[in-house]
């Protein structure tokens, strides 16, 4: 069992070694993925929503209010099966 403490890149090296080399390029190209998206949202996890909108243009800030408006929702109805399911229960 590997311990609570280890990192998250040894966990990963330790499950990968048994899956086939197709899966360990698609998981690759996932975390390269995930590191090219955290890049690019950076920015906007450095400061807090309204110091961030404060600077923004009026048509930009609205911009990004649609941009996280249309995130919530994705991320909400990507996950509503589990909340389904949840309440059927």
């Amino acid at each position: 069992m590997v311990p609570c403490s280890a990192p998250l890149q040894f966990i990963i090296a330790t499950m990968t070694e048994e899956l086939p080399d197709d899966v360990k390029a698609t998981l690759d190209a996932v975390d390269k993925n995930l590191s090219s998206i955290q890049a690019a949202i950076s920015p906007l996890t450095q400061c807090s929503y309204e110091t961030l909108s404060q600077s923004l243009a009026p048509l930009d800030r609205a911009k990004m209010n649609i941009g996280v408006a249309y995130a919530i929702n994705a991320l909400f109805y990507s996950s509503y099966p589990i909340f389904y399911s949840l309440l059927i229960t």
